[in-house]
């Protein structure tokens, strides 16, 4: 739709701007020159690039990425696939396709709680592995699903550490390496193990200690039930289920 028949099935400048993706000022000229009798200059045809021959790549590598591949990384890939200009062409490519890639990008609407509602997720190896891309931090620390464990991506490669049952299980946090830690749960365990579980995060000895303490569970469930709450919940965490 050319600017004239958005701004006259709209009768505003700024509701045309939007539709045409320009800014209402341009709206305003362009609808008086055509009272007048001038009309819109036809565009003029697209000048070709020398990023044309990887502009699919560029495309390809924003969408792998969600967005986050620079033009620095991308640039060997780009001269092995046939691209002989300057390394400024290619970040103003990779910059457009960034922008396009935003707009288009479905967005999910964050969780919003309600009261007694609760989020349930089963952290298995791919899943922990696969939200790294949800967050920007060197160490993020989680507890939904009341599983401990470590999840970890570098340069080595993924890594997971699932089972952590000794009583003081350590993770050294190496350098180069990103990390995922599910604290665990104090309460409600559900690794088939009754103790509380909690982790103990060391800035200054880059680790983080995940640990485990016997309580009374027998007396936490006469509470549950003495409560008029559901026996499951006091049965289960005999069991840690």
């Amino acid at each position: 739709m050319n600017i004239v028949d958005a701004y006259r099935r709209t009768g505003s400048y700024r509701a045309a701007a939007a539709i045409c993706g320009v800014n209402h000022k341009t709206v305003r000229r362009v609808v008086e020159r055509a009272r007048r009798g001038r009309f819109e200059r036809a565009a003029a045809p697209r000048r070709p690039r020398n990023t044309d021959v990887v502009i699919a790549l560029i495309e390809e590598r924003v969408s792998q990425t969600d967005g986050r591949i620079s033009a620095k990384r991308l640039l060997p890939e780009a001269r092995a696939a046939g691209y002989e200009g300057s390394a400024r062409n290619l970040r103003r490519a990779v910059a457009s396709a960034k922008g396009a890639w935003r707009r288009r990008r479905r967005v999910f609407r964050p969780w919003v709680p309600k009261a007694g509602e609760h989020l349930v997720i089963d952290w298995g190896t791919e899943d922990g592995l696969q939200v790294f891309g949800d967050f920007a931090t060197r160490l993020c620390f989680i507890g939904h699903s009341h599983l401990p464990g470590v999840w970890s991506v570098g340069s080595g490669g993924p890594d997971h550490t699932e089972r952590l049952e000794t009583p003081e299980a350590q993770v050294r946090l190496d350098d180069g390496r990103r990390y995922l830690v599910n604290v665990g749960s104090v309460g409600q365990p559900r690794d088939r193990d009754a103790r509380g579980c909690y982790a103990i995060w060391d800035r200054e000895a880059r680790s983080v200690a995940i640990r485990r303490v016997p309580y009374d569970h027998a007396a936490a469930a006469r509470k549950i039930l003495a409560a008029g709450l559901p026996r499951a919940l006091a049965d289960r965490l005999a069991r840690g289920a």
